[in-house]
């Protein structure tokens, strides 16, 4: 009875919406002296998602400085990359097929061949490093492109813009 008023409960307040509400991740927090927007940021989006809301346009032409998580120029530097790389390979003669049951050895074996990746290229991956690599796959093959993500869009805006820009980590 309880899941069935939730359940219900959830439905009304869905339909009791304007019809206008647009759909965004952006959070607004401000005090007295101070506003800051704080945008949650997909790497992968379909092209149909754009133009994005409102919103978060008119928060990032409000802000003067963005930080965004992490530098995405810097980590298209091919260094940057074979670092990020090596840390996420086991050393030679090392293998994630050793570290795994031979029920998740075959389960992988099945997922890479839907994806068309060959297992043996991707044995010394750490599971991290495994894990985003199938996520992002199988994103992009369900029509997901990073050049769409909301951090690649506003890094180039901000850029463009000439807004000081600043990274987490």
């Amino acid at each position: 009875l309880i899941f069935i008023l939730l359940v219900s409960a959830g439905v009304n307040a869905q339909q009791n919406q304007p019809a206008t509400a647009s759909k965004h991740c952006l959070w607004e927090v401000a005090s007295p002296s101070n506003k800051v927007f704080l945008l949650g940021s997909l790497h992968l989006l379909k092209s149909e998602a754009y133009p994005l809301a409102k919103e978060i346009h008119k928060a990032c032409s409000a802000s003067p400085k963005v930080v965004f998580e992490t530098d995405i120029e810097g980590m298209m530097d091919p260094p940057v990359q074979a670092k990020m790389l090596s840390m996420g390979l086991y050393p030679e003669g090392e293998s994630l097929l050793q570290k795994i049951s031979a029920a998740m050895r075959r389960d992988l074996k099945k997922k890479m061949a839907d994806l068309g990746l060959p297992l043996e290229q991707f044995a010394r991956f750490k599971p991290w490093l495994l894990a985003v690599t199938l996520t992002t796959r199988e994103l992009q093959r369900l029509g997901f492109n990073p050049a769409y993500g909301i951090d690649v869009h506003y890094h180039g805006r901000a850029r463009s813009d000439k807004k000081t820009i600043d990274y987490f980590e």
